[in-house]
């Protein structure tokens, strides 16, 4: 009998981690105001299928009292977010080319007309990009739209800022078969949001804020040394002053962890990277560097490195500069030739991937010609 109890003991503490370290959901707001489609207040602005408002911008701000209520405590790691879409309008079937971007940061913040900027540069300028999807697909049917994040976002405590950034404005024609209404909640300074015909949007405080669901880990406090993973890029090689965002896989997950980013030219004597304590971080660079991340078990004060990643960075040859027209207005350039390379473009027709049409032609894509000083 007492083998047997013990048996039993032994398979209840193996069985216990599994539903301590299981994702819950948590939904704030109950969603009792039904939008119209021409509300900034998102999550992603749409008012007709032909709007020329191709892009919107939101910035959303949730308390820690807010988050508690609904479960979500320090320490807990966010693994998705999902808005609740009203109606039946979605993404056009041959829309493949609209990119919606979620960021996210632990923040000091309160309600007021002043705790988000204006400008969703700005305001995202410290946060951490948490889900970037150049394709994303809008479904015709109502209920919750789920984002999956790249990597876990750690909730230290405070307050919550959550950014959308959406943009449809890449596709030839209509990029949805109607406007998008949402579930929403009156809040008092806790949404700003705004939609424009190009990228240079200026948000405004909005009255209402999007029901929303935070897929999280509980946060289970962590013991004994950390294992530190393995050091990811978002992009690798890149080009000089372009972002690109650094992540880890293969780490431990749990409460009571805190993050430092270290870089290095040389691969060896790591300097820690000033404000670069989240568990991913956007960075630039001129020249090529070194990246690792400390995480540390706050419990055990133990610590462990994640494997270094060299990030190199291209020649100014091999990169272009990001386009910012957003007017299909005045004259066009519609050729250029140089040697044997002849690149002929109209309103209706453009380059490869990258352009914009009847705005913008890339042609990066094809061989350059070879040029030679006649006699």
């Amino acid at each position: 009998m007492k083998l047997y109890y013990n048996l039993l003991l032994g398979a209840l503490l193996a069985i216990t981690p599994l539903f301590t370290y299981s994702q819950q959901t948590a939904t704030i707001g109950a969603g009792t105001i039904t939008s119209g489609t021409s509300t900034n207040a998102g999550v992603i602005y749409r008012s007709t299928s032909s709007s020329s408002f191709d892009f919107s911008q939101q910035y959303y701000l949730y308390t820690q009292s807010e988050l508690a209520l609904a479960g979500i405590f320090p320490g807990s790691l966010i693994q998705s977010v999902a808005w609740n879409k009203a109606n039946t309008f979605g993404t056009d079937p041959s829309n493949t080319t609209s990119v919606w971007q979620i960021y996210m940061k632990n923040s000091t913040a309160t309600p007021s007309s002043t705790w988000s900027s204006s400008s969703f540069t700005t305001q995202s300028a410290s946060a951490t990009l948490v889900y970037n999807n150049p394709s994303q697909v809008i479904p015709a049917t109502t209920g919750w739209i789920t984002l999956t994040l790249s990597s876990p976002f750690t909730y230290t405590g405070g307050s919550l800022e959550i950014g959308s950034n959406w943009d449809c404005s890449a596709h030839t024609g209509s990029p949805t078969t109607g406007g998008f209404s949402w579930m929403q909640d009156a809040v008092t300074t806790q949404a700003f949001g705004g939609s424009a015909g190009s990228s240079s949007i200026t948000m405004s405080s909005q009255a209402n804020r999007p029901q929303i669901q935070i897929g999280f880990v509980p946060g289970s406090a962590c013991s004994g040394a950390p294992t530190g993973g393995t050091t990811n890029s978002s992009a690798n090689p890149v080009c000089p002053g372009v972002t690109f965002n650094l992540s880890v896989s293969g780490s431990t997950a749990a409460s009571g962890l805190t993050y430092q980013w270290q870089s290095s030219t040389t691969g060896s004597g790591y300097t820690d990277i000033v404000g670069a304590t989240s568990s991913s971080y956007s960075t630039s660079q001129s020249s090529d560097f070194y990246y690792r991340r400390v995480i540390t078990c706050v419990a055990s004060a133990m610590s462990d490195t994640s494997a270094p990643l060299l990030v190199n960075t291209n020649s100014f040859i091999n990169c272009y500069c990001t386009s910012n027209a957003t007017s299909a207005s005045d004259t066009d350039l519609g050729g250029v030739h140089i040697g044997t390379l002849s690149n002929v473009s109209t309103c209706s027709t453009t380059g490869g991937a990258g352009s914009t049409p009847q705005q913008y032609s890339d042609y990066t894509a094809l061989p350059a010609p070879n040029l030679a000083r006649s006699a």
